[in-house]
């Protein structure tokens, strides 16, 4: 399927549908299990730490990372968890931000991600971190939650033409996306792509994620 087909597919659905809302990955999870992975993500805000998720891409031995102008390296698509959401839902939240909706619907939600290590990061946080109960702690840096992303289909990386809009976003059929290239190739390749991240620890974070998945099966 191809962009213009996905993001007609989106339409239509939402025509007919004007309330459809994609089916998220963490539906399917009990509210107990819920409840103690938004108290664990506030126990890593209480010690200070942002908690963040890394989607490693993979899909048919390949791992897919994505690249912007501001930054030299390719890395996967990430971000910080929001209160009140699980690692889960951010994943999705952040793979549609930063590849699309088109992207999002072709790769056939929901998936299932696979937790495969934790790390952590001391660097500069904006703001201040807050829990889910409103305590306010200085930050120290990022506490990253590392997942497998298994994709089924590796048909859709667009190629479309971008246009500036504004420091950090992308265009794309009227949306934003946050990318401005991608990758989808082997292990070695991709680690070698990843030499350019600026910061040496994100960098042995991300060359580990890709080294997990080869543990795991899902790359070669």
């Amino acid at each position: 399927m191809n962009i213009e087909a996905a993001e007609r597919a989106l339409q239509l659905i939402r025509s007919i549908f004007p309330n459809y809302q994609r089916p998220h990955m963490g539906t399917s999870i009990s509210p107990e299990a819920r409840a103690r992975q938004l108290a664990q993500l506030d126990e890593i805000r209480l010690e200070g730490y942002r908690p963040c998720v890394i989607a490693a891409l993979a899909c048919q031995g390949r791992v897919g990372l994505f690249h912007t102008n501001r930054y030299p390296g390719y890395e996967f698509a990430q971000g910080g968890i929001e209160l009140g959401e699980i690692p889960a839902e951010t994943i999705e939240r952040e793979i549609r931000e930063e590849a699309g909706d088109g992207f999002s619907m072709d790769c056939a939600w929901p998936i299932e991600p696979t937790f495969m290590f934790e790390a952590r990061m001391e660097t500069k946080v904006k703001g201040v971190l807050k829990t889910s109960n409103g305590t306010i702690v200085s930050p120290r840096g990022k506490h990253y939650l590392v997942y497998a992303v298994p994709l089924q289909n590796t048909d859709y990386f667009p190629e479309i033409q971008f246009e500036w809009e504004g420091e950090s976003m992308w265009k794309e059929n009227g949306g934003t996306i946050q990318f401005t290239g991608y990758s989808w190739a082997d292990a070695r390749a991709s680690a070698k792509l990843t030499r350019r991240i600026q910061s040496p620890r994100k960098q042995e974070i991300v060359q580990s994620a890709i080294s997990s998945l080869v543990s795991l099966g899902f790359v070669h």
